[in-house]
């Protein structure tokens, strides 16, 4: 039997934990249609500050549990290797694209995510994470008028979404990636994830 959302409610919420407010994972689990099979526990991060968590904690996880289930969506399933390989690939194509004379993109850059409660969305939470920026959910099943100003008032630099939602975005001069009609490009990405360097002051 998989854990559903329900399971996670034990999880640390206080707003001190830098586990809570790096990887998002809370969020995670209100995801209806997707279960985190395993998430890391705070308690085993050690002496690993807010500074590093974002990517480290998934990564130290992963490496620990790479065969084993981590996210359940329908029928598909993704280990803890499949779901850190797709992020940091993901991760990878986006400082590519967003910044490729620079290196990549500031720390702290926000991206957009609208995307179907999936894997795919999970996948892109880490990915931003990963990428050093912060990730802003939008949902698909907004009006466009809505998403624009979503769009907007945050700032976002970019947006993962799908080619279906694209008209979503109309003649937005974001950079949209999308992350069906991109799959072979990102898919030949780097699978490790960027080695940033990420303050507290970041998160």
């Amino acid at each position: 039997l998989l854990p559903g959302p329900n399971d996670f409610q034990g999880l640390p919420t206080d707003v001190d934990n830098p586990l809570n407010k790096a990887t998002g994972l809370e969020a995670l689990a209100e995801i209806d249609d997707v279960s985190i099979v395993a998430a890391p526990d705070s308690g085993d991060l050690g002496d690993v500050t807010a500074s590093r968590v974002t990517a480290q904690a998934l990564v130290t996880h992963a490496e620990q549990m790479k065969y084993r289930i981590a996210v359940v969506d329908g029928p598909r399933k993704l280990t803890y290797r499949e779901l850190l390989e797709g992020s940091a690939r993901l991760s990878n194509h986006l400082r590519e694209k967003l910044g490729p004379d620079s290196g990549g993109l500031p720390i702290g850059t926000p991206i957009g995510g609208c995307l179907e409660r999936s894997a795919e969305l999970i996948t892109a939470l880490l990915g931003v994470l990963a990428a050093g920026g912060g990730y802003v959910p939008i949902d698909p099943d907004y009006p466009s008028d809505r998403v624009a100003y979503l769009c907007g008032d945050s700032g976002l630099a970019a947006v993962i979404t799908q080619e279906a939602n694209r008209p979503l975005f109309g003649d937005t001069p974001l950079a949209l990636v999308l992350v069906d009609a991109e799959d072979e490009v990102i898919g030949s990405r780097d699978g490790h994830p960027p080695q940033l360097e990420i303050g507290a002051g970041d998160l």
